[in-house]
């Protein structure tokens, strides 16, 4: 059980154009749009469907990183499963003028984006959440001016521009949060948008754009309050005769435990819960955890209870350590000496 969810405070699409390079789709909920892509949210009453227009990209002159081939394999190097760290705490600095804003910025809004400190600067951060193909389908993990954002950028190859279809669903969190038990949640998202994409081209099919915003921020907003979502999405039909299809997503926030800690002879395991929820009833309960609980006083060292209870020292260690690993006991030095000085009155 979780006992304290991290809040999620955005998520954002990234997708490679074949001329403009990397650039973000959509940025659930909107109104961090300002803090993600580094402009604000303005309504603009006189351009044509504006709900479903692009966001522009910040990358309109990167001309040599948008002709590369997405799908270039130049680096051999073997990768653990843990996810990749980088930083970018110092994002580079830019000269503001009327000319190098977005079609959505103005001149007159350079005041108020020069003011947005702990905005995130997407040109510094672009080449990471659009990487070479070796990283595809690897948990990558950005800090970035007070931001963690947690990407896993999928290729899939088809009838796509260039041949290919390169997105990435970046998670984006507060520095101060844990979002180590979010490595399963963008990894499996990713993995089930590569396979809606690859079944019914959920991705590149334009009329499926508004169901999937729903699902992003039903996303979201579940994660957030419940720490799990399950989600019935019923998908707008494509074509005449075609039955109306339904996709449902099960995700779910598991937590991360500490590692297994060295227990030594002389360590006081103290229960920090009722010794009564440990003691399993029926053919599932562990005789000798129940003879090293009752013995657990928060005085009686390692070796002592392997004395009392009649097992011996390394499988008592080991059943210390299940129950630290489980939240369950913590352990003291099994001496301790403390000065207490108070002032008397004279």
């Amino acid at each position: 059980m979780i006992k304290q969810i991290p809040q999620i405070f955005s998520i954002f699409l990234v997708k490679f154009h074949a001329v403009r390079g990397p650039e973000i789709d959509f940025v659930i909920p909107k109104e961090k749009s300002y803090i993600i892509a580094g402009y604000p949210q303005k309504e603009n009453k006189k351009t044509n469907n504006s709900s479903t227009q692009k966001l522009p990209s910040l990358f309109p002159n990167n001309s040599q990183n948008a002709l590369q081939d997405p799908f270039a394999l130049n680096v051999d190097t073997n990768f653990s499963n843990s996810p990749i760290q980088l930083s970018s705490s110092k994002p580079q600095s830019r000269r503001l003028s009327s000319t190098s804003f977005p079609p959505s910025i103005s001149a007159s809004d350079s005041s108020h984006l020069s003011n947005i400190h702990n905005a995130i600067d997407f040109n510094s951060i672009s080449s990471i959440l659009m990487p070479k193909q070796v990283l595809y389908e690897r948990v990558i993990k950005i800090h970035h001016n007070g931001y963690i954002i947690l990407g896993y950028p999928v290729g899939v190859r088809g009838p796509y521009e260039r041949n290919a279809l390169i997105f990435n669903f970046c998670f984006v969190l507060k520095e101060e949060v844990d979002s180590s038990i979010y490595n399963a949640v963008v990894k499996r998202f990713g993995q089930l948008m590569k396979g809606l994409e690859i079944k019914m081209g959920f991705l590149r099919n334009k009329i499926y754009k508004s169901s999937l915003k729903l699902l992003v921020e039903k996303l979201k907003d579940d994660l957030n309050m419940f720490g799990e979502s399950q989600i019935l999405l019923k998908l707008p039909v494509t074509s005449v005769g075609q039955d109306q299809s339904n996709v449902e997503f099960n995700i779910k926030i598991f937590p991360s435990f500490e590692k297994i800690i060295q227990v030594n002879p002389y360590d006081v395991p103290i229960l920090i819960i009722n010794a009564n929820d440990l003691v399993q009833e029926g053919d599932d309960h562990d005789i000798g955890m129940e003879r090293v609980i009752r013995h657990i006083n928060n005085i009686n060292h390692v070796r002592r209870i392997s004395q009392l209870a009649d097992i011996s020292e390394n499988r008592v260690i080991y059943i210390l350590q299940h129950l630290h690993y489980y939240g369950c006991i913590k352990f003291t030095e099994i001496f301790q000496v403390f000065n207490f000085l108070l002032p008397l009155i004279t």
